[in-house]
């Protein structure tokens, strides 16, 4: 796939190459990139042939999280944290490019 590669190809220049876990694809259109070294998810949006849709910064009260795996589903990325285990929803509101807040589950 050539937006995959353009992807990688991206990312290792930068020495960022996403690792196994990492990636997740809401509504068949936004592809979420975990970036665990700056807690944020870089999402592409693969219907415009992998252009930029926005970074989040993944934020929760308490510690800091050591993010390690990343998922999509139900109109959210779900990010888990390896120092507590714990599973984190970022939901998107009806504007995409804003996540209101997080909840541990």
């Amino acid at each position: 796939c050539l937006l995959r590669r353009r992807l990688l190809q991206q990312m290792q220049s930068q020495s960022k190459a996403p690792a196994l876990g990492s990636m997740g694809l809401l509504e068949g259109r936004l592809l979420g990139i975990l970036d665990p070294s700056s807690s944020q998810i870089h999402v592409l949006d693969v219907q415009q042939g992998g252009a930029v849709f926005g970074n989040w910064r993944l934020t929760v009260a308490g510690n800091p999280p050591k993010w390690i795996a990343l998922a999509a589903g139900g109109n959210a990325f779900w990010a888990l944290d390896g120092r507590s285990s714990s599973l984190w929803k970022f939901k998107l509101s009806v504007d995409p490019r804003v996540f209101p807040g997080s909840s541990g589950v």
